[in-house]
């Protein structure tokens, strides 16, 4: 019976390494999809511009990200979520100021006063408010290099896009699932070892006994 739990655990890790390669290579090609796209955008780009690190810093904000839950056995399953843009920092933060401020308040009195005095004006001060609230920065990487951008850059952007979302998440699921079921392999090996030896020890001490015995 513990030969047979072992063989079907080897059986599943077996089953689980060819996956992880499979998606290995896939995540491979994607790279060098990547890589290659990024290589035809600086190609044909514009003199002196490169698409690189270079153009990014400490603006950009990640619009995806991974997601880890306790799956089967509390084995962690990673998963794709979506992460929500922020509000504009700097915008919000200049918002609070004015506001604050002795002329923000007379602004801010003002405003009111005139939205009372007309409700056309009160309606187009609740949107102005609205817009403010719900304004959000657009954190496409692609921006930052203006709006006609290359279409090998686009290619690169969705190739980066299909491994955060589907290939990476799945990897590390699956690495993890792995060595769940390795150390279940270890820790069957070990319950047979103790069994045979004792086992074992009771066929000798049998021996023993019968040989005393004659």
């Amino acid at each position: 019976m513990d030969q047979d739990h072992i063989d079907s655990l080897l059986a599943s890790l077996l089953n689980l390494v060819h996956e992880y390669e499979a998606l290995q290579l896939e995540l491979s090609k994607l790279t060098s999809g990547v890589h290659l796209n990024l290589a035809k955008a600086n190609f044909a780009g514009e003199r002196g511009m490169r698409y690189d690190a270079d153009h990014f810093n400490g603006a950009m904000r990640a619009t995806r990200g991974i997601k880890i839950t306790d799956g089967e056995d509390g084995v962690p399953v990673f998963t794709y979520k979506k992460l929500d843009s922020p509000p504009d920092e700097e915008d919000q933060e200049e918002d609070e100021k004015q506001e604050d401020s002795p002329e923000g308040e007379s602004a801010a009195a003002a405003a009111q006063e005139n939205s009372e005095a007309s409700p056309e004006g009160k309606d187009e001060d609740k949107e102005e408010q609205d817009k403010k609230k719900t304004k959000k920065v657009n954190r496409d990487p692609l921006n930052r290099f203006g709006l006609l951008v290359p279409a090998p850059l686009r290619e690169a952007k969705s190739l980066s896009i299909q491994m955060v979302e589907q290939i990476i998440p799945r990897i590390a699921s699956i690495k993890a699932r792995i060595a769940d079921v390795e150390i279940e392999i270890r820790r069957a090996k070990k319950k047979r070892a103790k069994a045979e030896a004792a086992a074992a020890a009771a066929a000798a001490q049998a021996e023993k006994e019968a040989a005393e015995a004659s």
